[in-house]
């Protein structure tokens, strides 16, 4: 992780795609760098780098929150596991996935609660955003030497593995309890019921097959997205598991990874906020699915 942080390439990376990334996403262009790390190594190196660049004056709390809701959990790994699991083309799903988690976080930045998030920084730093037109990777580079720490690797690498350590401390507690509540839950069928009853509305509204499965995966996904795969009916009809792939890998919202996590940090996402970011994730993955679906149909009938 310090070689990550510390040594240019944040300031490197900023240099080539700040407006890029400030237009579609409203995050500075270094974001792009942590979001890499959800994708191809794994959700809490990816949590633990978000809460160093907030804790260090490099992300905004708005950039932090659009993060850890946005981009967490996205993962080539876990795109992998899900279309084997579902037995679902895996090109057509990374490619599906790919264009609704565009598309669907281009709307979540601009729309409650994420917009309502503060744009300050945790700590006030000599450190600015910059936007180069020219020269790019040099400016980016000058940039850094500027703002350069002396410390050495083996120092930071001491200061990473502390916080990790007191991070895991914090974490796992949390981690039981949530499971325990969370396993009380999906094992009760009445809580189950009243909470499908959420989602049923749109369900029926873009007439999903499978209506009573896919619900009742869309409950135990905000509980944890591995468990909800292996306790779901694989029986289903191809079109639906098709969509659960696409809802299981773009929600992002975990409570045995997200909330577990997020609680044990300084990022500051309540628990309604963490629901309504759910929900919203959830029926803007299935409307977009819902669109592509049909005119696929229209296409080849």
């Amino acid at each position: 992780m310090p070689f990550i942080l510390e040594y240019g390439l944040l300031d490197i990376v900023e240099s080539y795609l700040q407006r890029t990334m400030k237009k579609m996403f409203k995050l500075s262009g270094k974001s792009m760098v942590n979001i890499l790390v959800y994708l191809f190594v794994d959700t809490f190196s990816g949590f633990f780098m978000t809460n160093k660049l907030y804790k260090s004056g490099k992300l905004r709390e708005v950039e932090a929150c659009m993060i850890m809701l946005n981009f967490s959990i996205i993962s080539f790994p876990m795109s992998i596991y899900i279309s084997k699991e579902l037995d679902i083309n895996r090109f057509d799903f990374i490619i599906s996935s790919i264009f609704i988690a565009i598309v669907m976080n281009i709307i979540l930045c601009r729309i409650y609660p994420l917009n309502k998030k503060k744009k300050s920084y945790y700590i006030k730093t000599g450190y600015k955003e910059t936007i180069h037109k020219d020269n790019k990777f040099q400016k980016g580079l000058d940039k850094h030497l500027s703002n350069k720490n002396t410390k050495s690797i083996f120092v930071y690498m001491l200061n990473n593995a502390e916080e990790s350590i007191k991070i895991v401390m914090e974490l796992i507690p949390n981690i039981v309890i949530i499971l325990y509540i969370g396993n009380a839950i999906i094992n009760t069928d009445i809580i189950i019921e009243i909470l499908k009853y959420i989602v049923n509305p749109l369900s029926q509204i873009l007439k999903i097959p499978s209506i009573n499965e896919f619900n009742e995966f869309c409950v135990n996904l905000f509980y944890n997205n591995v468990i909800a795969i292996d306790i779901l009916n694989k029986n289903i009809e191809y079109t639906t598991r098709f969509l659960i792939g696409i809802v299981s890998l773009l929600t992002c919202t975990s409570l045995t990874s997200n909330i577990a996590y997020i609680s044990s940090t300084e990022i500051k996402i309540s628990k309604i906020e963490f629901i309504i970011s759910y929900l919203e994730r959830l029926f803007i993955a299935m409307i977009f699915y819902s669109i592509l679906h049909y005119f696929y149909i229209g296409y080849i009938t």
